[in-house]
This record gives C-alpha cells, sequence and structure tokens, in this order.
C-alpha cells in the first residue's frame, strides 16, 4: 500500500530527511567502540498524545525530544572501502557532518541536539568528526480534515483497510469512507515556522521545510536523501 503525503493551504512541498545508505550494509561497515545505543533514553519521559515512557526507549533517534547522552557511542570504527559520508545512520540515528549541523543551526539555532561521534579506521587513526542529530521540535504536522487515514486509540496513523484486516473496526469513525486512498496530508498552519521537526503520530521520519531541503541540496551533501512529496 503507497501512503500519499502532501501539503494543504499552499505548493510548498514537505521533504523527509534520511539517507541514501541502506541500514544493514552501513551497520555491517562499521563497529561502534563504546556507548550502549540499547541503554540510551530520551531525556523527557512526560507522555503525551503518541509518546509513553516505553517510547522513549525504542524510538530515541526521531521522536522530537532530546535523548539523555550517557550512553550515546562517541567513538566508531568506519570498515568500509568507501570514504566516510556526510550523512549516515548508526542504529537508526542520523548522523551528520559539520557543514549540514551548521546549515540547521542557521535556520534553527540552539533548537536540535547535536552530539559528537569520532570516526576512526581500522587502524584506530581518526578520519573525521560527526553529529548524532537528534531533532528537537514535537507537532502534530497533518491537516487532520483532509487526512483520509484513522488516527488509532493508540494515536498512530494507519488505512482503515489495515484496521479492518487487524480486526480493530470499532477505531475506524462513523461515516469515515473506507473505499478512500490512504493520504497523509501536512498542513503549513500546523507546522508553522518550524524547518526540521518530528510528527506526534508518525514514528521514524524526520521532516523538513521546502526551504531548508533546497539548502541542503545546494551543499551537495553525500549519502543524504531527500523525499521530496509532491502535492496532490
Amino acid at each position: 500500500m503507497f501512503i500519499f503525503v502532501s501539503f494543504s493551504g499552499n505548493a510548498v512541498m514537505v521533504w523527509g530527511l534520511g539517507t541514501k545508505n541502506p541500514l544493514l550494509r552501513r551497520m555491517a561497515a562499521e563497529k561502534l567502540l563504546d556507548g550502549d545505543v540499547f541503554k540510551v533514553e530520551v531525556a523527557d519521559l512526560t507522555p503525551d498524545e503518541g509518546f509513553w515512557p516505553e517510547t522513549g526507549l525504542s524510538f530515541v533517534a526521531d521522536v522530537g525530544r532530546p535523548a539523555r547522552p550517557e550512553h550515546m557511542p562517541t567513538r566508531v570504527e568506519w570498515r568500509d572501502r568507501a570514504k566516510l559520508p556526510d550523512v549516515n545512520k548508526i542504529s537508526g540515528a542520523l548522523v551528520v557532518c559539520d557543514r549540514l549541523k551548521d546549515l540547521v543551526e542557521q535556520f534553527e539555532p540552539s533548537v536540535h541536539q547535536f552530539l559528537p561521534i569520532d570516526y576512526v579506521n581500522t587502524k584506530g587513526e581518526p578520519i573525521g568528526r560527526r553529529w548524532f542529530f537528534i531533532p528537537c521540535v514535537r507537532i502534530d504536522s497533518r491537516d487532520r480534515r483532509q487526512t483520509t487515514m484513522v488516527l488509532t486509540k493508540s494515536y498512530m496513523w494507519r488505512a482503515a483497510d489495515e484496521l479492518i484486516y487487524a480486526g480493530r473496526q470499532d477505531e475506524i469513525p462513523l461515516g469515515f469512507d473506507v473505499t478512500a486512498e490512504p493520504k497523509i496530508v501536512f498542513s503549513l498552519n500546523q507546522i508553522g515556522n518550524s524547518h526540521v521537526w518530528c510528527d506526534k503520530f508518525l514514528f521514524h521520519g524526520i521532516w523538513i521545510s521546502d526551504i531548508l531541503a533546497t539548502s541542503m541540496l545546494a551543499e551537495d551533501f553525500t549519502g543524504i536523501n531527500l523525499t521530496r512529496w509532491e502535492q496532490i
């Protein structure tokens, strides 16, 4: 099933920020030398819609809240034959170079969390510093009237046919068109002035503004994946 994503209000696009490198390959090409990613927690575990304490142990990188740094890795051995890219992932968390960090901070200074991690080669020689990029803006960014998916009791957007298949028809509102093609529609009013954010009800996603994405494309970062979602 394909989920369409669009904006309501104007012909400004939302972009998804990620990496081109397949996660499993990148994990196989590097070795963490310290830290314990399984112990990293979100710093603020206060429940809200779409977030409960267990979330802070499973989706640290993209819930829109800063992470506790105690167990974050600070050194990693790069084993890939390819050159270390500007943008990479470690255990699902986005890792970025100085230039991308500086660019984000030009748009939103002192808003997001950047934690340093130093790369070395197989001989232990330093080859570059990167930064864990933890977005720290958490909002509900969709237009609920135009979104043709169901916000479930567990505060996650799901297609109606998924709920029917799972026997959760009771979560589908009366009068909801279950035959409509599922799509999520972002709202410029909901997003406001944010340039980087995580959505409360969409796990595993970092979203960025059109102007920031355009600036990132102009920098030609290696390893970056910017997914542009056209307006429907």
